[in-house]
């Protein structure tokens, strides 16, 4: 919680892909009204290629601060590597933050 603002933390990948634009608008609005705010985590790429540029991709999921997030929601299917998606689930778990993934386990 950020001072009276509930928010929570949407990762996903290629936001700007229609279908997946639309996913996030709809999870914006049921958040908004349940009374939280929302906060994208976004990478421009899926992570199938694992090159240089992935390695400096995936360093926003590590930015995240799990000390203003209420909640996070992880869209699994859309990242490639699943080691991104263990770690943000291994950092939330530490600071007691709630955890869903869509379409995915861990």
């Amino acid at each position: 919680m950020l001072e009276d603002r509930r928010i929570i933390g949407l990762c996903m990948t290629k936001i700007q892909d229609r279908v997946r634009g639309a996913l996030a608008d709809e999870i914006n609005l049921a958040a908004v009204e349940a009374g939280f705010k929302l906060v994208c985590f976004n990478s421009m790429e899926d992570f199938f290629n694992g090159d240089v540029y992935s390695k400096g991709a995936k360093s926003i999921y590590d930015r995240m601060d799990y000390d203003v997030l209420d909640g996070v929601i992880i869209c699994a299917e859309h990242f490639c590597d699943a080691s991104i998606v263990e770690g943000i689930v291994s950092r939330a778990r530490e600071r007691k933050v709630p955890v869903v993934i869509l379409n995915g386990n861990v």
